[in-house]
C-alpha cells in the first residue's frame, strides 16, 4: 500500500520493448523517474488507468565462447551501453553461450562488453580486452534499428591468470569469511573484488 501523495511509475521490460515512464515518456536504461507524469494516490483508494503501450525496440544478440575449444560460456553477462557510455540493457548467456539483450533499444549506436565469473578476460566488442572499469565507448559501435534484432555480436574470451589465497584470524587461526580482496593493476587501477568462502579461501 502507498500513503497519500504523488508517485512516479516506470516499466522494466525483459521482452525487447522500449521502457517508458508514465505517461508515454521513453525511459531507456537509468532515466530520471521524476521526468514522468506524477500519479496521485489517496489512502484506501486505487488510482486506475495507469497504462503503458510499449513499442518493440531493437535488440542485440550473439554468443560468448572460449577462444580455445570454442565451447559456449554460460552465465556471462553482456552489458549494453549507449553512445555516451551509459548502461541501457543486458543479456545473459545460456548453456550454449547464446544471449539476447532484454530491454528494447531505440535506433542508434551502442557498445557491448562481457562480465564473467569463470576466469576469462572480459572484452568490449569487437575483441578489445576490458579488465575492470574500462571506457565502454572505446569499443566498436553496434548499429541498432528499432524493431530489428542485430545478430552476430559475438565474443571469444581468453582464459586469464588468477590470484588465490585465504583469510585467517592471526590469533586463533580460524578462517575469516567476512572480508574481501580488491585487485588493482600495476597503475593502481581497480580490476576486481573477490570474496572468500566459508573456509576463508578466495
Amino acid at each position: 500500500g502507498l500513503d497519500t501523495g504523488d508517485y512516479y511509475v516506470r516499466t522494466y521490460s525483459e521482452g525487447g520493448h522500449i521502457d517508458e515512464l508514465y505517461d508515454d515518456i521513453q525511459c531507456v536504461g537509468w532515466c530520471t523517474v521524476t521526468d514522468g507524469t506524477a500519479v496521485s494516490v489517496t489512502n484506501g483508494l486505487t488510482t486506475s488507468g495507469i497504462d503503458f503501450a510499449l513499442t518493440p525496440g531493437g535488440r542485440i544478440s550473439g554468443t560468448v565462447t572460449a577462444e580455445v575449444g570454442s565451447s559456449g560460456i554460460s552465465g556471462t553477462y553482456v552489458d549494453i551501453y549507449d553512445s555516451t557510455g551509459s548502461y541501457v540493457a543486458e543479456g545473459y548467456t545460456d548453456g550454449s553461450g547464446n544471449y539476447i539483450s532484454d530491454a528494447g533499444l531505440p535506433t542508434g549506436n551502442y557498445y557491448a562488453r562481457t562480465y564473467n565469473g569463470d576466469g576469462y578476460i572480459d572484452e568490449l566488442y569487437d575483441d578489445i580486452p576490458c579488465v575492470g572499469n574500462c571506457d565502454k565507448t572505446s569499443g566498436t559501435p553496434i548499429v541498432v534499428t528499432i524493431g530489428v534484432e542485430t545478430t552476430g555480436i559475438d565474443f571469444e574470451l581468453v582464459k586469464g591468470g588468477l590470484i588465490s589465497g585465504s583469510f585467517e584470524d592471526g590469533s586463533t587461526h580460524l578462517p575469516i569469511s567476512s572480508a574481501w580482496v580488491s585487485i588493482y593493476d600495476d597503475s593502481g587501477k581497480y580490476v576486481s573484488t573477490e570474496y572468500p568462502d566459508g573456509a576463508g579461501i578466495y
